[in-house]
């Protein structure tokens, strides 16, 4: 085989490589768009399961006083999950402990019990948020009397800009900001947020 022939096959290849790679990359991103709406889904089961237990969605509002302080809903969703309320006396709420909350009776569930031991966590602590396989907070806002709360205005998307798709018997929302890194309803962002509601 000759030096040009050689050169030949290389370039070929790299024709082939080239072509490749969009596709490659299509289906890293429909792998990870999948995992994360079953993460999506894991804690929306969660999130039902502790309704069925408290009589409520874990709350979102955000706690302004130490030693929890700026915690937002995205944070205290964990903090639910994992047995703190975030309040400088966790034992205000009956509820404190490790693993799933304590029940009034005295019995204690364990998180691995609702799939959340599987999904990833990441931060400092008070400040701990559940990630997508994108590598993205996963956004939590509760149902309030005036709308859906989080507590982080600038830095999560406007919710009213969903629309029609929030419908007003949701008791919670979940949003991930998909593989762009951007909510959708920034200007110029890809529609690929990933939700419990579309």
């Amino acid at each position: 085989m000759t030096i040009i022939e050689l050169m030949v096959v290389v370039v070929i290849l790299m024709i082939l490589v080239a072509t490749m790679m969009p596709s490659l990359v299509r289906v890293q991103v429909l792998g990870r768009t999948s995992q994360t709406k079953a993460i999506i889904h894991t804690l929306s089961n969660a999130c039902d399961m502790y309704m069925r237990e408290f009589n409520e969605y874990p709350d979102s509002t955000k706690i302004t006083s130490p030693p929890a302080d700026a915690m937002q809903g995205r944070h205290r969703l964990v903090r639910a999950f994992y047995g703190q309320t975030g309040e400088a006396d966790d034992s205000v709420d009956g509820r404190q402990g490790d693993g799933w909350r304590l029940k009034k009776r005295g019995q204690v569930y364990d998180a691995a019990f609702f799939g959340v031991q599987d999904v990833t966590r990441a931060g400092e602590d008070p400040k701990i948020a559940f990630i997508d396989s994108f590598g993205n907070e996963i956004y939590y806002y509760r149902k309030h009397s005036g709308g859906y709360e989080d507590g982080d205005n600038a830095n999560g998307p406007d919710i009213n800009s969903y629309g029609p798709t929030i419908t007003n018997n949701m008791g919670f929302l979940l949003i991930s900001k998909g593989y762009d890194g951007k909510w959708e309803t920034d200007t110029g962002a890809k529609k690929d947020d990933i939700t419990n509601f579309k």
